[in-house]
């Protein structure tokens, strides 16, 4: 679902106009034209200022003259009423008002104009669907692409931000705007200015023309991978955000062609580095980048580990105000490290990340303790005799004894599965040493583990009563007595 963009302000809107329309389409214009300034000259006998301080009266007469500075100025006044009036409909007040702001928008000679009904028409996008469909309907996306070729920066940051309201509508909007050729046109203008507040407007729009459910055509915005990869070494956090969100929308799908752009551009050492950004808002998406790279491409785990990662996801971990969003993430790449080679399992343990991770375990809310257990899992049961022996003495036995517990049968099988490597390694270290012990068993049996595995043996799940059963068995016919 895409959300709505904010209201404009007076200080921000955008618009534009079609290259080349036919005779007959300036023809029907007019028509249209003609009509609507009936309606609105009949409104305008009627209306006035709820204040009364000007006449609505003069106000309309402005917009229907030939007066260039009159419809200036009744533009400001209507602009002005639609910032204090949020819940107002301009067309159900004015109908027909709509079609003359849409021909400001080709006052090329004063743009003063251009701005002021570029930003009407901003803040109507930024009210109801239906306001924006009735945008749309009266041909402005066109003429706003035009207008990212305005000399003037201010027609040009309007234009770019009127744009992004009618993207970030719906999906069906978006891909009106897409299908106007938008992206194109905006990957130009960003090339070429340097604005970070311009700039700042045309990431966002990006982002609004990656996102949304359906998903648009992976072909449609595969073109903004080459500027994206550019955008994210700018050190605004604006740009960054929106950049980063680009990418998660694009990339959210999990295949190996929506990535690939990506891990050819070697921009990894650039994203991880942005995982201690000072600013949760470009963290986030960072951190789900890395993510979507590591769910779909193995060896991309193995970049986050050259490439210094680690230590930045036990920076994620460990602070407290971090979001439990971020947290999921961090936790979901530091499993896909730890279900890989030895040596990787080796690289999550000398991170220092079990400690937190076990932390999770015991404290964090279910569905964070979930992913941290994911990772315990794969240390465990994919680990060496070492490997398990430093998880054990982190202290990851009682807390995953307590979750047996647990209704989630995913969270049971991943615990039951640790519980009874855990146990076999205990056995083959005590045959290794005459007159040894397995201490795993009695760290096991403190925590409650093997009183629930025993009950769990008539469980309504098949795959859980087997494998408590199978656990059972293991213990009974082992030597091992407990205290």
């Amino acid at each position: 679902m895409l959300s709505k963009p904010l209201r404009a302000m007076s200080d921000e809107p955008y618009v534009r106009r079609p290259k080349g329309a036919t005779d007959g389409i300036i023809r029907r214009r007019r028509i249209q034209k003609d009509k609507e300034e009936m309606k609105l000259r009949h409104s305008a006998k009627s209306v006035f200022n709820p204040q009364g301080k000007i006449p609505e009266l003069f106000v309309l007469s402005g917009i229907l003259s030939n007066d260039a500075n009159w419809q200036l100025e009744s533009a400001k006044y209507i602009r002005e009423l639609l910032k204090s009036e949020w819940s107002f409909s301009l067309n159900e007040i004015y109908p027909g008002i709509l079609l003359f702001f849409v021909e400001f928008l080709n006052k090329d000679d004063f743009p003063q104009l251009q701005v002021e009904a570029a930003e009407v028409l901003t803040m109507v996008t930024a009210g109801s669907s239906e306001d924006t469909k009735l945008v749309i309907d009266h041909g402005v996306v066109p003429l706003f692409v035009k207008l990212f070729n305005s000399p003037n920066k201010d027609v040009c940051e309007k234009a770019v931000w009127l744009l992004g309201n009618i993207a970030s509508d719906s999906p069906m909007s978006r891909d009106i705007v897409l299908n106007h050729g938008v992206l194109n046109h905006l990957l130009e203008l960003m090339d070429k200015v340097s604005e970070i507040k311009i700039l700042s407007k045309a990431t966002w729009v990006l982002s609004a023309l990656c996102q949304g459910t359906p998903k648009p055509p992976f072909e449609q915005v595969k073109p903004a991978y080459s500027l994206l990869q550019r955008l994210i070494y700018l050190d605004d956090e604006e740009v960054l955000r929106n950049a980063f969100l680009s990418l998660c929308y694009i990339s959210d799908d999990g295949t190996i062609d929506k990535i690939q752009p990506l891990i050819e551009a070697e921009v990894f050492p650039r994203i991880v580095e942005l995982l201690s950004y000072p600013s949760r808002a470009v963290v986030a998406p960072a951190v789900h980048v890395i993510r979507n790279l590591v769910a779909v491409d193995k060896r991309q785990a193995q970049c986050v580990i050259d490439h210094g990662g680690l230590l930045h996801l036990l920076q994620i971990l460990s602070r407290d105000y971090i979001m439990k969003s971020i947290k999921k993430d961090a936790c979901f790449i530091i499993s896909n490290i730890a279900a890989g080679t030895h040596d990787q399992i080796q690289a999550v343990i000398d991170a220092n990340l079990i400690g937190p991770l076990v932390y999770l375990l015991q404290a964090a809310e279910f569905d964070l303790k979930k992913e941290a257990a994911s990772v315990i899992f794969h240390v465990i049961t994919r680990g060496t005799p070492e490997h398990i022996r430093s998880v054990v003495l982190t202290g990851c036995i009682l807390p995953m004894c307590d979750l047996l517990g647990s209704r989630d049968l995913d969270m049971v099988r991943m615990c039951l599965l640790s519980i009874d490597r855990i146990f076999r390694t205990g056995e083959l270290e005590k045959k290794a040493m005459p007159g040894g012990r397995n201490i795993y068993a009695q760290l096991i049996f403190e925590a409650g583990g093997l009183e629930k595995i025993g009950n769990m043996e008539f469980n309504d799940n098949p795959e859980i009563s087997e494998e408590a059963v199978k656990i059972s068995d293991t213990y009974d016919h082992s030597d091992e007595e407990v205290d």
